[in-house]
C-alpha cells in the first residue's frame, strides 16, 4: 500500500457530551507542563501489513520553553529506530526508515489543541505528528464524556518518507476525524480515559486511495503532573484503490520515561551540544602551542579530512594567540566559509576571536546569515554558526567588523543590536551610516546610538530627525547624546559642523557611478565607486566587490578636487535641510506632518474657523502645493509668484487663530520678507498678541503640529536656515 502522511486543518472542535454526566463528579483535566523542565516518553509503534511487520522503538523528548495561561511552548526532538520482519511472499519496498526528528517547536493550549508548529515531523499511515503522539485532547470543563472533531489533509507516496506534510506537488486528500472520549476510572491523581477513534477520507479521486481508520484504546492522565503518563492505542487503516483494498494495523504505546534515563539523555544531549558548539573547549584552560605544533595544525586546517580539520580547530580554541595570527586566521576563515561540517564551522568562528585575520572578517560576515542548527541544541541557542559569527565580530571590535554586523541589521536586529552596543565607539560610524537606510535599520540605529553615540553621530542624526522615517527616535537620540556630552542639541550641532563635517553622508550623486581612481604618481589606477570618505581616507568598492581604503593624500589632484566638491555638496545639502519651527498651541492631539514632494513651496492652506466647548478654535486640514484647487470653502491661496512665508498664531490649550503671511518667491527659491502681504485672520485672537512662526525668508515646504477634532498646535517646516 501507499504510505500516508497528514496535517491538521484549522477548525478542530471539542464537543462536550452532557448526557449521562453529573457536574462536580467529573475531574478537571488540563496539561500543566512546567517551564524549563524536560519530559520524556519511551515509544513503541508496531505496523502490521500484508508484506511485513515493522517495530519502531524510540523516544520523544520535550523541553518546555514557556507556559502561559492558555499557551504552552515546547521544543521537541525524538527518534524512532525500525526493525522489520518480512512476511513470506511479501513485496519488498525501499525498506524501513530511521526517523531522527530535527528539533521542532510547537504551541498547545491547556486542553492539548495544537496551536502552532514549526519543522513538525509527520508519521506515515495517518498516525499524525511525531510531536503529538503523547498528547490527547481534553475537555475545557470537567466532563465524563467529550468528543473532538477535526478536518485534516493527507498525502500518499509509494514509499515512506519522514519529510513534512504537504510539500511539493503531491496531491492532498481531505478527511474528517472524530475522537470520542469517556472517563473509565478516576483514582484521584490518575484518570484512565478510553478513546474511540474514526477517520474517513472524502470521495475517491482517480489513482488515489480512499482511507478509513478506526480504533482506539486508553491513556492514563496524571492530574498531579498534568501530563499523559501512559498511552496504548490500536488502529486499523483500511485503504481502497481501484477495486483493491488492504488493511494495516498500527499499535502505539507510550510510557513516561524513567527519571534516571531522562536525566542521562538530557545530560548526553547537552554534552553533545557543548562539544559541537565549541563551548566545551572554550571552558578549558588555555595552553600555548608546542614547538612544531603550529605547522601541523595549519596542515590539518587545510586538510580535506574533516576529523583532522575539526581536531585542529578544537586545539586552537584552547590556545592563546602567538605573534602571527593571520595565516591561521585565514585558514579558519576558509573553514567557516567552506567546511562540510557545521560543528567545524561553528568552532572555527569562535576560534577567530583569538586568531583573527582581515580576510576572516568577510567570512564571518557571510556566516551571520547561516540558518543551520544542531539536533541537541537548546532552542534559546539560536542558529549556532550565525550566533558564533555575531559574537566573534563583536569580540574583534573593529570598525570593519561592526560594518559586517550592520549589513544584516534589517534581517536580525534583535540579535545584532546588543552586539554592536558591546562594541562601543568602533561601531558608531557604521551604525550612523544605517540612518540613511530603510525605516527598520534607522530605527535600530537610533536605539544603538542612544547608548554609544557621541558628537560624531550628530549630523547624520540631525538629517534623520528632520526628514527621515525615524524622526522622533532620532530627535530623542540627539537629546540623549547631548546630555551625555554636557551641551544643548544646538551647541552640539554647531560643534559637529565645525569639527566633523566628514560625518555628513555623501550625496547620492557622489556614490552612484564607477569611475577610475588614480594615485598621485599616476602609476596606479582602480575602477571603483565611493562608499564613504573622511578627512584623511576614502573607502572604495571595486567591481569585484572588494573594499579598499585609500589615504586621500595619495590620490591624484583630480581625485582630491572631486572629493572636495563632494564634501562641499554634502555641507550645502546639510545646511539646506528641512527644519521644523517651534509649535504654537497646546500639548494635546495627535501628531501630523504634511510636506510636499521635491521641497515644493506651500502655496496655501485648507483652513477654517470653528468652536470647541464654546471657545474659538481652528480646523487646519492640509497644506496646498499647487494652484489647481478652486477658491472658497476654507481655501487660503497665495497670489501668483508668492508662497506662504510665515504664520501669525494665537493659542493656549488650542490654536484660536491663524493668519497667513505670503512672500514673493525669489529666483533662487528663497522668499523675500520685504515683499509680502497678509490674508484674513481665521478664528478669533480674543485680544491676544500673535506669535510669528517663520518669516526669515527660508522656503516653507510643509506644516506640522498636533490636532484632533480641531487644531491643538501648529508649526512650519522650512528649508535651510
Amino acid at each position: 500500500m501507499r504510505a500516508t502522511h497528514r496535517s491538521s486543518l484549522p477548525g478542530a472542535l471539542i464537543i462536550v457530551c452532557c448526557t449521562g454526566t453529573v457536574w462536580g463528579q467529573a475531574p478537571k483535566l488540563k496539561y500543566d507542563f512546567k517551564p524549563g523542565r524536560h519530559y520524556g516518553y519511551d515509544l513503541t509503534i508496531v505496523i502490521d501489513t500484508k508484506d511485513f511487520v515493522e517495530t519502531r522503538t524510540g523516544y520523544s523528548l520535550f523541553r518546555v520553553e514557556s507556559a502561559g495561561e492558555d499557551r504552552i511552548g515546547m521544543l521537541h526532538r525524538g527518534e524512532l529506530a525500525p526493525r522489520r520482519k518480512e512476511k513470506p511472499g511479501g513485496r519488498r519496498d525501499w525498506g524501513p526508515v530511521h526517523i531522527n526528528a530535527s528539533p521542532s517547536y510547537m504551541n498547545i493550549d491547556r486542553q492539548g489543541k495544537l496551536l502552532a508548529s514549526q519543522f513538525a515531523e509527520s508519521l506515515d499511515y495517518v498516525l499524525g505528528l511525531f510531536e503529538t503522539l503523547a498528547i490527547e485532547h481534553l475537555p475545557e470543563k470537567p466532563q465524563n464524556q467529550w468528543v473532538w472533531e477535526n478536518e485534516l489533509e493527507f498525502v500518499e507516496s509509494s514509499s515512506f518518507s519522514g519529510t513534512n506534510v504537504g510539500g511539493g506537488l503531491t496531491p492532498k486528500r481531505k478527511a474528517t476525524e472524530r475522537s470520542e472520549y469517556s472517563i473509565e476510572q478516576d483514582s484521584g491523581d490518575l484518570v484512565r480515559v478510553r478513546k474511540k477513534y474514526t477517520m474517513e477520507s472524502g470521495a475517491g479521486i482517480r489513482g488515489m486511495s480512499h482511507v478509513d481508520i478506526k480504533g482506539g484504546g486508553t491513556f492514563l492522565f496524571s492530574r498531579r503532573e498534568g501530563i499523559v503518563s501512559e498511552l496504548d492505542m490500536k488502529y486499523e487503516v483500511l485503504t481502497r484503490n481501484d477495486g483493491d483494498s488492504e488493511t494495516v494495523t498500527a499499535q502505539v504505546n507510550c510510557r513516561r520515561m524513567d527519571p534516571s534515563k531522562l536525566n542521562r539523555m538530557v545530560a548526553d544531549l547537552e554534552d553533545q551540544w557543548k562539544r559541537n558548539s565549541g563551548v566545551l573547549f572554550e571552558e578549558l584552560p588555555k595552553t600555548a602551542l608546542k614547538p612544531g605544533e603550529r605547522t601541523q595544525l595549519l596542515r590539518d586546517l587545510r586538510s580535506s579530512d574533516l576529523a583532522k580539520q575539526e581536531a585542529a580547530v578544537e586545539r586552537l580554541l584552547c590556545s592563546p594567540a602567538d605573534e602571527t595570527t593571520e595565516d591561521i586566521g585565514d585558514a579558519l576563515g576558509a573553514i567557516v566559509s567552506n567546511s562540510k561540517s557545521l560543528a567545524a564551522r561553528v568552532k572555527a568562528a569562535k576560534a577567530l576571536k583569538t586568531w583573527v585575520s582581515p580576510t576572516a572578517v568577510a567570512a564571518l560576515t557571510e556566516a551571520v546569515d547561516d540558518r543551520g542548527y544542531f539536533p541537541g541544541a537548546p532552542i534559546d541557542s539560536g542558529h549556532p554558526l550565525s550566533r558564533a559569527a555575531m559574537e566573534t565580530l563583536g569580540a574583534i571590535g573593529t570598525e570593519e567588523a561592526a560594518r559586517g554586523l550592520c549589513r544584516w541589521m534589517e534581517d536580525y536586529p534583535k540579535e545584532i543590536a546588543p552586539v554592536l552596543i558591546s562594541v562601543g565607539p568602533a561601531a558608531e560610524i557604521p551604525v550612523a551610516e544605517l540612518l540613511a537606510g530603510g525605516s527598520l535599520a534607522s530605527e535600530w540605529a537610533c536605539t544603538i546610538l542612544t547608548e554609544i553615540g557621541t558628537i560624531r553621530s550628530t549630523l547624520p542624526l540631525v538629517l534623520e530627525s528632520t526628514s527621515g522615517q525615524a524622526r522622533r527616535d532620532a530627535a530623542a537620540t540627539l537629546e540623549a547624546i547631548a546630555k551625555r556630552e554636557g551641551m544643548t542639541v544646538d551647541e552640539m550641532v554647531a560643534k559637529a559642523e565645525r569639527e566633523f563635517p566628514e560625518t555628513l553622508p555623501v550625496t547620492a550623486a557622489g556614490l552612484a557611478d564607477y569611475r577610475v581612481w588614480t594615485d598621485a604618481s599616476g602609476s596606479f589606477t582602480v575602477e571603483a565607486h565611493m562608499l564613504s570618505f573622511s578627512s584623511d581616507m576614502v573607502k572604495l568598492k571595486t567591481r569585484s566587490g572588494k573594499t579598499i581604503d585609500v589615504p586621500i593624500n595619495r590620490l591624484s589632484q583630480a581625485d582630491r578636487d572631486s572629493l572636495k566638491s563632494q564634501r562641499t555638496a554634502s555641507v550645502e545639502a546639510f545646511q539646506s535641510r528641512p527644519r521644523d519651527t517651534q509649535l504654537v498651541g497646546g500639548s494635546g492631539g495627535s501628531e501630523f506632518r504634511h510636506v510636499g514632494r521635491n521641497n515644493q513651496h506651500v502655496l496655501g492652506l485648507l483652513c477654517w474657523a470653528s468652536k470647541w466647548e464654546g471657545k474659538p478654535a481652528v480646523i487646519l486640514h492640509m497644506a496646498i502645493f499647487d494652484r489647481g484647487r478652486p477658491a472658497g470653502g476654507g481655501v487660503l491661496m497665495s497670489r501668483q509668484d508668492y508662497a506662504i512665508g510665515a504664520l501669525k498664531v494665537t493659542g493656549g490649550d488650542l490654536v484660536t487663530s491663524v493668519q497667513v503671511v505670503y512672500m514673493r518667491i525669489k529666483p533662487d527659491g528663497r522668499l523675500d520678507p520685504s515683499d509680502c502681504y497678509e490674508d484674513d485672520v481665521v478664528g478669533d485672537p480674543a485680544g491676544k498678541t500673535p506669535v510669528v512662526i517663520g518669516g526669515t525668508g527660508a522656503p516653507v515646504i510643509g506644516i506640522h503640529g498636533r490636532r484632533g477634532a480641531v487644531l491643538d498646535a501648529v508649526g512650519l517646516v522650512t528649508l535651510g536656515k
